[in-house]
């Protein structure tokens, strides 16, 4: 016959067992979380910085196509 206090200390082992397996299930779901956010945030961050970029250029080729068509003008009535 097994010892009623064994017993006992064998069931609060499987308790405190399956209390720290839940923690730990919570501390990796918490983390997986956070990672995707933090994934979600750089995405938005390079989406930003790419709008910025492409507006950059579309400027530049503007003013760079001015230039060029006024220097063609100027050669043009040369």
């Amino acid at each position: 016959m097994e010892n009623p206090t064994s017993a006992k200390a064998s069931a609060k082992a499987g308790k405190y067992l399956a209390y720290a397996f839940g923690e730990i299930v919570l501390v990796v779901i918490g983390i997986l979380i956070a990672l995707q956010i933090n994934n979600w945030n750089l995405n938005r961050l390079a989406s930003i910085e790419e709008k910025s970029i492409l507006k950059n250029l579309n400027t530049e080729f503007k003013i760079n196509r001015t230039f060029l068509l006024s220097d063609l003008e100027k050669k043009i009535a040369v």
